[in-house]
Formats: structure tokens, sequence, C-alpha cells
């Protein structure tokens, strides 16, 4: 909708250096993704009714402070989700390790 032509979809802020969310990328992690990707993995699993879609008349648009934002979140949850599973290997192995241990007794 064009009253919604300049206006961060993050923020609600005017801006005047915006990105197109469905058309524009952004390097997080070393590698270029879409925006609408990146917002999309940030999001809350339950946010359905928030969701992003193309032909929504909501604003298509992110600043470039918001999309700094979305990177630095977007690393964080890489992040964890990374050393979460890590954490996972580690704590099976440890199982295996005990209960190889309780029958060798």
């Amino acid at each position: 909708m064009e009253i919604f032509e300049n206006i961060c979809r993050t923020c609600g802020n005017d801006c005047l250096e915006a990105l197109n969310i469905y058309e524009d990328s952004a390097m997080v992690l070393d590698k270029k993704l879409p925006i609408s990707d990146i917002i999309s993995a940030c999001l809350p699993a339950n946010a359905a009714l928030t969701a992003l879609n193309k032909d929504d008349d909501y604003p298509k648009q992110i600043c470039r402070i918001c999309v700094k934002k979305l990177a630095i979140i977007y690393e964080f949850n890489n992040k964890w989700l990374t050393a979460n599973n890590e954490f996972n290997v580690a704590l099976k192995f440890e199982q295996r390790r005990k209960r190889g241990r309780q029958s060798q007794t």
C-alpha cells in the first residue's frame, strides 16, 4: 500500500534508505540470505498471525538499522542452536558411556 511506501516493517519508522524485504538480501554468518528468510527464521514458532506474506498490505521495506539488528538476532539464534546441538551430542555420548560402565559391573 502506498501509505506504507517508506515505512519499515519491523520498527514502523519512516526510512529513506530502505531495503525490500522480498527482493533484497543481507550478509549474515558470511552468507548472503534473502531478508524475508532471515525474518522468518527469527520469528517465534507461534508467529503464524504475523508471518510474512508477499501479497499482504503491510510494508515491504526494512530500514538498515533493523537489518543490522536482524542479523544480530539471526546470528545469536544460530549460535544457540549450534551449541544446543553440541550439548545434546555430548549428553547422549555421556549417557551411553554410563550405560556401558553399568553393564560391565
